[in-house]
């Protein structure tokens, strides 16, 4: 049925976006964008609009990745998905981030992190307290670069997932 192929295209866009072929990722990501709203199905269409949006920022065209991205962060705020707008919001962080807006990125960061902590989940605490020390680290703040760090490496080994702070730590820890 087109519920379900709408899924696997999703999936297929995120095996390519996951091997950095993110051009092929956002081909499959549009035909499941027009199965699902041909479905008015609000929640994976904005599922595909963040997909899109993130891929878009992947390969570097930053500027249609944000308007895609406001699209997603509007209908999951319509929807009430909240894990799916703090995701949205993160991956906005990362938009102003690639903009050199550290500031505005941390915000995003900040607003989406409030979000997880209230849903408890911690995989992606882990993850945005990661990309907050990283914008600290440019912004060449290393002591709360440090801090972020060891605060996802803290959430991280809770859940027994490192996913690659070992190496941002030790890196600002070189500048200090």
């Amino acid at each position: 049925d087109d519920y379900n192929m709408g899924l696997v295209l999703i999936n297929i866009g995120s095996i390519y976006e996951i091997n950095k072929q993110s051009e092929k990722s956002i081909l499959y990501y549009e035909q499941a964008l027009k199965i699902f709203t041909k479905l008015n199905d609000s929640f994976n269409v904005a599922l595909c609009y963040s997909n899109i949006g993130d891929a878009m920022l992947d390969i570097g065209e930053i500027e249609n990745a944000k308007s895609i991205l406001d699209k997603a962060l509007s209908l999951r705020k319509s929807i009430l998905d909240k894990s799916g707008f703090a995701k949205t919001l993160r991956i906005i962080g990362d938009y102003f981030e690639l903009k050199n807006e550290p500031d505005s990125a941390l915000d995003y960061f900040f607003k989406s992190i409030q979000i997880e902590l209230e849903l408890g989940n911690k995989y992606d605490i882990v993850i945005l307290l990661k990309e907050k020390g990283v914008v600290y680290f440019d912004k060449k703040e290393y002591e709360a670069a440090i801090g972020f760090f060891m605060n996802s490496l803290e959430f991280a080994l809770e859940i027994k997932s490192v996913v690659d702070i070992e190496d941002e730590i030790g890196r600002a820890s070189c500048r200090e």
